[in-house]
């Protein structure tokens, strides 16, 4: 797939127009058009512009990436927090088979983290 191909198939999956794509990147919708049809080649700054609107990487539209969406700033933040502790690698470890949990213990690992919760925003006054 090429650039423009990436682009499209994105922006039809997130059901914009080539015209909503325009406003939010501050690109008109003829040379988005153009981009998509293959007749010209945006800059990597705009590419930035039109990949932050799509909510994937530049990556991912010059086809280096094969998974679209990328990874929603808050959970990187809190794998980044994690690796920077012991007790965070250790989570990350005893959370890494998480995919061949039971659904008991699925439910009764969140029902923990739902009332330990709500017990720190109790005594914080949250």
């Amino acid at each position: 797939m090429t650039v423009g191909s990436h682009i499209k198939t994105l922006r039809k999956q997130r059901k914009m127009t080539l015209k909503a794509l325009g406003e939010k990147t501050a690109l008109s919708p003829s040379f988005l058009c153009d981009i998509e049809q293959g007749r010209t080649k945006p800059s990597l700054k705009r590419l930035e512009a039109i990949a932050g609107v799509l909510d994937t990487s530049v990556a991912y539209l010059m086809g280096e990436e094969t998974y679209a969406d990328k990874v929603p700033q808050w959970i990187s933040d809190i794998v980044r927090e994690l690796c920077h502790s012991e007790d965070g690698l250790e989570i990350m470890r005893l959370l890494s088979d998480y995919s061949k949990w039971s659904e008991s213990d699925r439910q009764e690992f969140l029902q923990y983290l739902r009332v330990k919760n709500m017990l720190r925003n109790t005594e914080t006054g949250a």
